[in-house]
């Protein structure tokens, strides 16, 4: 999947709200900023939630999460990690390990 051009993010303060559209379906998340390592939190639904609701369900979601990370940070944070768990998107600084 690849959402490029397809994210829109929305700054309120230290938090606010990221769009993607795909195809027809427009999904809405909550983020702010970390703390740490940790640069932006991005609030995901549970794998129960996301596929217990329309038109959640209907998308794979470690696909479109794995997606979302890559244009977050492509748009807002290069060089950074991301990873996802059942309620967190978190962007991470990259550490370079010697």
């Amino acid at each position: 999947m690849d959402l490029t051009d397809c994210v829109d993010i929305e700054q309120r303060g230290r938090a606010g709200c990221i769009t993607a559209k795909i195809g027809g379906t427009v999904l809405s998340f909550e983020w702010e900023f970390g703390a740490g390592p940790v640069v932006v939190i991005i609030y995901v639904p549970s794998p129960a939630q996301w596929y217990a609701r329309p038109p959640w369900h209907n998308l794979d979601r470690s696909e479109t999460l794995e997606a979302l990370g890559r244009e977050v940070c492509r748009l807002k944070c290069r060089g950074c990690e991301y990873r996802f768990d059942d309620n967190f998107l978190e962007l991470h600084e990259h550490v370079n390990r010697v």
